[in-house]
Parts: structure tokens; C-alpha cells; sequence
């Protein structure tokens, strides 16, 4: 199960227990269409059988990016690629 939180990130729950990751840092242009990407992450994640954290980093990377696109505009991969770096060197936080 996963659950947004918006700009604060995301929970997930899965046999590997209950992991937290926040949303980085970007600028923020429109949030249409960013639970239709993150849902578009997870699925992808899930097909490439992605753990459980990084199925989240998928699913926040591609809400993030969407949300650097302005009016109805989705996601680069390019901007995807940028934040799931990003989420990638950070610290992990206890969960």
C-alpha cells in the first residue's frame, strides 16, 4: 500500500516492512497529473520487480518531475533520471 502525502513524500507498506521517502527540493510549476505518475512509477518499479524503497523512489521520481512541468505537461525522463538520483544520495531516515 502506498500513501501520498503531497510535497512531503510518501509511505510505503509491503512484506518488507514500512519505508518513508520525502520529496526533494524542486521547482514546483503545476501538480496536475502527479498521483497519475506516481501511480505510472509504481507500476513500473512493480514490472521491473523493484524493491519496496525503491518502487517509492519510482513513483515519487516521476510525481516530482511531473510537477517541474507546467498545465497538463508530464514528466521528462530526463527530470525522472534527475530526481531519482537525487533520491538515491540522500540519507536514509529511520523508518
Amino acid at each position: 500500500m502506498v500513501v501520498s502525502l503531497g510535497a512531503r513524500g510518501a509511505f510505503i507498506a509491503s512484506e518488507e516492512g514500512i519505508h518513508y521517502q520525502a520529496t526533494p527540493s524542486i521547482n514546483v510549476k503545476s501538480t496536475i497529473g502527479a498521483g497519475d505518475s506516481m501511480v505510472a512509477g509504481l507500476v513500473y518499479a512493480t514490472l521491473n520487480n523493484c524493491t519496496a524503497k525503491t518502487m517509492l523512489k519510482w513513483g515519487i521520481s516521476c510525481a516530482a518531475a511531473t510537477t517541474m512541468s507546467e498545465g497538463t505537461n508530464l514528466a521528462s525522463i530526463e527530470n525522472i533520471k534527475s530526481i531519482f538520483g537525487m533520491l538515491n544520495s540522500q540519507p536514509p531516515i529511520a523508518s
